[in-house]
């Protein structure tokens, strides 16, 4: 039976965004880079809606991960359970939430240090002479910006037995279709 595991997925991503640290709080996020290669990085959840087969994290808006998704908006996370043997590899689509009453609410339900993040005076990865030059500095708000991501494909592993289990379901209008694939 798939369908339970499905329930699992969703559930591992909602005790992500509890208060805490859970193995799936933070993701891996693989996304199309700008010169054709590769690219991936952690990011933090902070939303999951099962029904929609949404999720969300922040990001700062000047970041190169923004210009990837705006080009190439199909995007992959990975996380891991490596307690439970765990692990599961969505793909969908990014949509920046830049703007609008979306992002002021996010930003708006931020604590004062995921602020600061977003207060950084140069975007993430730009040449600096000293740390004591990324040092926050005015409000952030302007560099803030949702990313919402689609979910259409689930492919989860489970190794926690001697036989190891594998499903992939893709989202078919609001119902996921999929079946058992060889680990």
């Amino acid at each position: 039976m798939i369908e339970p595991n499905l329930d699992r997925v969703w559930a591992a991503l909602s005790n992500g965004v509890r208060p805490g640290r859970t193995p799936f709080t933070v993701l891996q996020l693989a996304t199309s880079g700008l010169d054709g290669a590769p690219k991936i990085r952690s990011v933090i959840l902070r939303s999951v809606d099962a029904e929609q087969a949404a999720l969300s994290f922040f990001t700062d808006r000047r970041s190169a991960k923004v210009e990837e998704m705006r080009r190439e908006p199909r995007v992959s996370l990975l996380g891991y359970d490596a307690d439970a043997g765990f692990q599961m590899r969505l793909e969908g689509e990014a949509a920046i939430v830049a703007e609008g009453p979306e992002k002021a609410a996010a930003w708006a339900a931020c604590r004062s240090h995921t602020r600061a993040l977003f207060r950084h005076p140069s975007p993430s990865g730009s040449p600096i002479s000293a740390p004591a030059e990324a040092a926050p500095a005015g409000d952030g708000e302007n560099h803030f910006a949702l990313v919402v991501v689609s979910v259409v494909r689930v492919d989860w592993l489970d190794i926690s037995s001697p036989l190891h289990r594998r499903a992939v379901l893709r989202r078919d209008g609001c119902d996921w279709r999929g079946g058992w694939v060889a680990p």
